[in-house]
């Protein structure tokens, strides 16, 4: 058979043997097993068995789990054992996160130890860890020396002032808490006055022995004896929170506008006390404008009273509201004055 290089080969594989066309013995066509390759061969099962590596756990994620199990640990602590109400607790993570991020340790216990055996009760140990709960990272060396310095005032309820204030807790012993105190106890007389004033204002534990002392002095410099400022204080201790640019200015205003006597401010502190220019200066220029042009509908008011009557009161006894001093009293109410007073009147002496 001849076979062009133009026409291609055509065999009929179905008809013609395998071994007729390759004249080979059927024995050649037995299956051997293949030559191993040089490459590795991988089954189709072995694609599916593919190593997975051991899961670890982040560091951040452990962390996490860690302050989480602390944030449980103190919020049961401050329940169970401080009295603090759970609702509270946020209230405390606030004011101090710190707390809650911290070692949690044995030292707690101790300061709160500290406090009981002081003498505090259960609600003024709530209330001083509600107020400040840095109380907790203050070592008990430093906590336990300001407790006994307080204890030799002789304090009525210890306890109620160091709750009021329990920054009193966090001024430094020999730099700012005994000084303080032996400057307080100069300008009181003794220990004994001193503690009349703390238990009515505890603040002043906390205000700046200086400022106490120009306080002091400026009163005196008013006309005031120094029993007399003792007793002012005394009735009022609240007179030393204010500024002391405002004490001048209502002393003067008092004293030299109104022609209060100093001894009327030793009685009635609380003048010193109440808004210049939102209370004593619109009432005494309601008084003299009702003096000048309407002196039969004035009723007979004495200076206290002025000034120690509620809003309503001050109205209603002065009848503000009648028409007759309506511009008065719309005036009155936006504390601007500038209804024409008679010009012989003192008046504008307080702006």
């Amino acid at each position: 058979m001849m076979i062009s290089a133009k026409s291609p080969l055509h065999f009929n594989v179905a008809t013609y043997p395998l071994t007729k066309k390759l004249s080979m013995p059927k024995t050649h066509l037995r299956f051997s097993p293949p030559t191993p390759p040089a490459y590795p061969v991988f089954s189709k099962l072995s694609l599916f068995c593919i190593s997975v590596p051991e899961i670890q756990s982040h560091p951040e994620e452990e962390k996490d789990c860690t302050r989480e199990s602390q944030h449980e640990d103190i919020e049961q602590y401050l329940v169970s054992e401080c009295g603090i109400l759970k609702y509270e607790v946020p209230k405390i993570m606030r004011k101090n996160r710190a707390l809650f991020t911290s070692n949690f340790t044995g030292g707690t216990r101790q300061t709160l130890q500290l406090l009981r055996d002081a003498g505090f009760t259960p609600d003024q140990v709530r209330t001083i860890i509600l107020k400040m709960p840095d109380i907790f990272q203050t070592l008990n060396t430093e906590l336990r020396p300001k407790i006994e310095l307080l204890k030799t005032l002789d304090l009525e309820d210890l306890g109620y002032a160091v709750s009021s204030q329990p920054r009193i807790l966090t001024a430094e012993l020999e730099k700012n808490l005994s000084p303080r105190i032996q400057v307080l106890v100069n300008l009181f007389g003794s220990k004994a006055d001193l503690s009349k004033v703390i238990m009515k204002n505890p603040r002043i534990l906390v205000s700046h022995e200086r400022d106490v002392e120009d306080k002091f002095e400026f009163l005196e410099s008013s006309g005031l004896l120094k029993d007399e400022i003792k007793v002012l204080l005394e009735k009022d201790p609240g007179v030393i929170s204010v500024p002391m640019d405002q004490i001048q200015k209502k002393i003067d205003f008092l004293i030299n506008t109104v022609g209060i006597h100093p001894n009327l401010v030793v009685r009635y502190p609380r003048f010193l006390r109440h808004s210049l220019d939102h209370k004593l200066k619109p009432r005494f220029k309601v008084i003299e404008y009702l003096n000048k042009v309407h002196p039969r509908r004035q009723p007979t008011v004495s200076w206290v009273s002025v000034f120690s009557y509620h809003e309503e009161k001050f109205i209603g006894r002065l009848k503000l509201e009648s028409t007759e001093v309506a511009e008065l009293y719309e005036q009155y109410k936006r504390d601007s004055f500038d209804v024409a007073v008679p010009k012989d009147n003192h008046l504008d002496q307080g702006s």
